[in-house]
């Protein structure tokens, strides 16, 4: 579920580039975080940089690998991820075999909690030690990206439901999550102001199916591509995104 991205031209654009005088035709594979710079064999980097020979950097070179390193960090950043296409609705009928999430372990009435403590956990991973806004490699979310994502669906969702419960057999209006990803530019938002904005987006879709009741939870609603809802289902198969996330952002599942 981890979002992925090409790398062949990882900003979208080919060379040359120039920065701290260093020129660079095309960055790929090789970009590293935590100030080790770039592997040469990932890419174009001049016989000069950014080591001399013994591995004892002149003070030029220090600034040239210092150079790189910033590069490789600004890159990190602004890969374009790859959609991610796939049908996630299999999680109603077995357990997730990445996360361990299994929608169908709890009472439905425990959605709103699931929902709440779920954005407290994102609150204190965007308040943590580290940069949220740094990417584990190029071509995976940052966890401010993840958490701009899961703020994001908290609110289309709760539209969503808002529908279901007002309409009969309501078809969802479209959103491209990844085009939205791009055009308000999650790894550039603030942190705090989206660790914010996410509690308070999960409290109103909590509150909402905390006043779901008798048959309203066997309403129902249609996603354009065919997928077939009831509000409970609609419940079940959301609080597994969010879960999901926090997995691939910390690698603890939930089991």
């Amino acid at each position: 579920m981890q979002r992925v991205a090409p790398v062949d031209d990882p900003l979208g654009q080919a060379g040359p580039w120039q920065v701290s005088g260093v020129s660079v035709a095309n960055v790929q594979r090789g970009c590293r975080l935590g100030g080790r710079g770039c592997r040469r064999g990932g890419v174009n980097v001049p016989a000069s940089a950014p080591r001399a020979a013994g591995n004892v950097r002149t003070r030029a070179q220090g600034d040239q690998a210092g150079a790189w390193d910033q590069l490789c960090t600004d890159t990190i950043t602004r890969v374009t991820i790859i959609p991610d296409t796939k049908d996630w609705t299999w999680v109603l009928q077995r357990p997730c075999p990445e996360c361990g999430f299994d929608t169908q372990a709890f009472p439905r009435e425990q959605i709103p909690r699931m929902l709440l403590d779920n954005a407290g956990l994102w609150r204190e991973l965007l308040a943590g030690p580290g940069d949220p806004r740094r990417r584990p490699q190029p071509d995976v979310w940052s966890p401010l990206e993840y958490a701009c994502h899961v703020r994001d669906s908290c609110r289309i969702y709760s539209g969503r439901l808002a529908l279901m419960l007002t309409q009969d057999n309501p078809a969802y209006p479209n959103w491209d999550q990844d085009a939205t990803a791009v055009s308000d530019r999650y790894g550039e938002q603030d942190p705090e102001a989206v660790s914010d904005e996410l509690v308070d987006a999960a409290h109103r879709l909590a509150d909402g199916f905390a006043a779901v009741t008798g048959d309203q939870w066997q309403r129902t609603g249609n996603r354009s591509d065919g997928a077939h809802f009831t509000v409970e289902s609609f419940g079940r198969y959301f609080i597994h995104d969010p879960v999901h996330h926090l997995y691939d952002v910390t690698g603890r599942s939930s089991t």
